[in-house]
């Protein structure tokens, strides 16, 4: 089953780096998140991979479930990343150009004189064992990359060279990831969607006390 999470939230919520020291197993604590009264095992991808999809349950079939991890950026889709979008605030949907100096969104059901850049990025994230496709939104995806949407929809339009050197920055920089995984069918076809939720900075004196700890547990 893909279902990670684990009720002892509360215990290990509150913790600090160095609370952490002692909590050195990978493979039953390593790295939590907080989530309400629920948290999420860190794993690498190659077992968020390797878990049985046949085992879902119909129950399970439209419920998200979540898995951290240590990974690197070694691709991102840039051509698609950006999107002109409602400006309104309560609205993300994509606005059709009018070519007349308007841009309509059909769910407002308004035409606006100016829009909203907004971020869908597609990366491709890799460990030492397996890599994965993931989607990021405005939030996370605006971490990755260090700018804002609007930002990079006026580099875009005004500096080509510029806007491809922020992907280089962001290219092959390790983060942690907390993401999202579930379950789609599509036209009678199932697949897994893993979504970014959230991006933080690896603490590497916390994460390379993990790594020394699992190579002496082989050693033995």
């Amino acid at each position: 089953s893909l279902l990670l999470s684990v009720s002892e939230g509360s215990l290990l919520g509150g913790m600090d780096a160095e609370s952490m020291d002692g909590w050195t197993d990978y493979e039953t604590v390593s790295q939590y998140w907080p989530e309400g009264e629920k948290c999420q095992r860190a794993q690498s991808l190659s077992d968020s991979k390797c878990r049985d999809l046949a085992s879902f349950s119909v129950v399970f079939v439209f419920q998200a479930d979540y898995f951290s991890c240590v990974a690197t950026i070694v691709y991102m889709r840039k051509e698609n990343c950006l999107y002109q979008a409602c400006p309104s605030s309560d609205c993300n949907k994509k606005v059709i150009d009018q070519q007349n100096g308007f841009y309509r969104c059909e769910k407002c059901n308004r035409e606006f004189p100016n829009f909203k850049y907004r971020l869908l990025l597609s990366a491709n994230l890799a460990d030492f064992g397996d890599n994965q496709w993931v989607t990021c939104f405005q939030e996370t995806a605006e971490v990755l990359l260090g700018r804002k949407a609007e930002e990079l929809g006026q580099l875009r339009e005004t500096d080509e060279e510029g806007f491809d050197e922020v992907f280089q920055k962001a290219n092959f920089s390790t983060h942690i990831f907390k993401n999202r995984v579930k379950l789609e069918t599509y036209n009678d076809e199932s697949r897994v969607k893993v979504t970014v939720m959230e991006v933080l900075p690896v603490d590497h004196r916390v994460y390379s006390r993990r790594l020394l700890s699992n190579i002496r547990k082989l050693a033995h």
